[in-house]
């Protein structure tokens, strides 16, 4: 069994690994929600708005972090 594999075989075995997340644990109602506001971006109105124009728009970049009782994610 050869050891040697191609970037195009490392990117394809990514693709495709198992990924199985924990429903369950998902679906769970945390306890809080945090944010935080990071920082403020200029988009023209028709980036953000169906039949916008060139308006300037202030969008917030915000953080989010959701907290149960014994993590954070």
């Amino acid at each position: 069994m050869s050891l040697d594999v191609t970037e195009a075989e490392v990117s394809e075995r990514r693709k495709t690994a198992d990924f199985r997340p924990d429903l369950a644990a998902i679906r769970s109602c945390p306890a809080r929600l945090r944010s935080r506001s990071t920082a403020c971006a200029l988009q023209r109105a028709f980036v953000v708005i169906e039949g916008g124009d060139d308006t300037p728009v202030t969008m917030p970049r915000t953080a989010f972090q959701l907290v149960y009782p014994e993590r954070t994610a």
